[in-house]
């Protein structure tokens, strides 16, 4: 397994993935999923490689329940926060 990315490089790796599975050119702190063309298999897709890529459990209905690309790299930040405590 890679090492685990440091968490000042959430949000670049999230906007990564997000700019590859909807594709496309540019994700912003205030991006919305839906608004990009997101839809509830692309939220799977999404949540899947980053639990994959951050080490921690990145369910689906959060980012279906808040959209926004702020709020799902805090998600990450504090799980990982809390995995590591």
């Amino acid at each position: 397994m890679d090492a685990e990315p440091r968490q000042d490089t959430v949000p670049i790796r999230l906007a990564e993935i997000w700019r590859e599975t909807l594709q496309v050119a540019n994700v912003g702190e205030d991006s919305d999923f839906f608004e990009l063309g997101g839809h509830s298999l692309l939220a799977i897709r999404v949540s899947v490689r980053a639990s994959e890529a951050f080490g921690v459990e990145v369910p689906s209905g959060d980012l279906i329940a808040d959209s926004s690309f702020r709020a799902m790299a805090e998600r990450i930040e504090a799980a990982r926060h809390e995995a590591a405590a």
